[in-house]
């Protein structure tokens, strides 16, 4: 067994917004799945801190109502020492791509955990990657 590339270690939510919208939804109150991501030099060589807003307004075709919400979420990651000595810049793509897909992770349960307890049907937040995080080399 190998050591994996990255650990977390830790992580927590920075905002935790979620609103039932009843009825339809005027315009300006609608708006698809959004990602904001931010990245952050650790304490110390190979650890990242990554910042992921995830937001949704409610969806307007849906008569009786549904969610909106906003999620904040920051972890901190470090990535494998001997990878990051060996090609940094390869351990930290790693770390954005990985670590960012984690923290979607915890923001997905906490979703629909949320609405799962709310006057309408639970939401799911789907797959999305992350890949286009990693620059290409010469960029």
């Amino acid at each position: 067994m190998i050591a994996p590339p990255l650990q977390m270690v830790e992580y927590f939510f920075t905002k935790i917004n979620l609103e039932p919208k009843f009825g339809k939804v005027p315009p300006k109150g609608v708006y698809p799945l959004q990602t904001r991501i931010g990245f952050q030099d650790g304490k110390c060589p190979g650890e990242l801190v990554i910042n992921l807003g995830v937001r949704k307004g409610a969806d307007a075709i849906d008569e009786k109502g549904s969610y909106a919400f906003e999620i904040g979420v920051s972890g901190i990651f470090s990535a494998d020492k001997a990878l990051y000595d060996k090609d940094p810049e390869k351990a930290i793509s790693i770390v954005k791509v990985n670590g960012t897909s984690m923290l979607l992770g915890a923001v997905r349960e906490l979703v629909l955990q949320l609405t799962s307890r709310g006057p309408f049907n639970a939401y799911t937040i789907p797959a999305l990657s992350f890949i286009d995080l990693i620059k290409p080399k010469g960029s």
